[in-house]
């Protein structure tokens, strides 16, 4: 069975303000029960970002890695496509940058 996708929508200049607001409703989600959860960060329509708001993107990510079955970061942006993998390879948790949130999603939601 699939587990359900907890969305993260990002959109504009991604700030620590902006993204530390975003996290609210996913905190509260992963929380709730002992289940591990996978997570989709929906950045297509994010232009840039901080340097303090990917440092609370680390730092949440260290918080919660236990939690985490999955992680997509959905983008069409190549750069960043490097910098998730490059996360992944350093947190060792499932983590995936796609072009598209319906890719992302397939993902996330296949066989665990």
């Amino acid at each position: 069975m699939a587990l359900p996708v907890l969305t993260v929508s990002l959109a504009g200049h991604l700030t620590k303000q902006s993204l530390e607001g975003a996290f609210v409703g996913v905190r509260e989600q992963l929380a709730r029960g002992d289940e591990k959860r996978v997570v989709l960060f929906d950045c297509t329509a994010m232009d840039d970002y901080d340097f303090e708001a990917r440092e609370a993107f680390v730092v949440w990510h260290r918080q919660h890695r236990t939690r985490l079955a999955r992680v997509a970061i959905a983008t069409d942006r190549a750069i960043w496509h490097l910098v998730v993998r490059t996360m992944a390879l350093a947190s060792s948790t499932p983590m995936r940058p796609f072009a598209t949130v319906p890719d992302a999603t397939a993902w996330l939601t296949s066989a665990i």
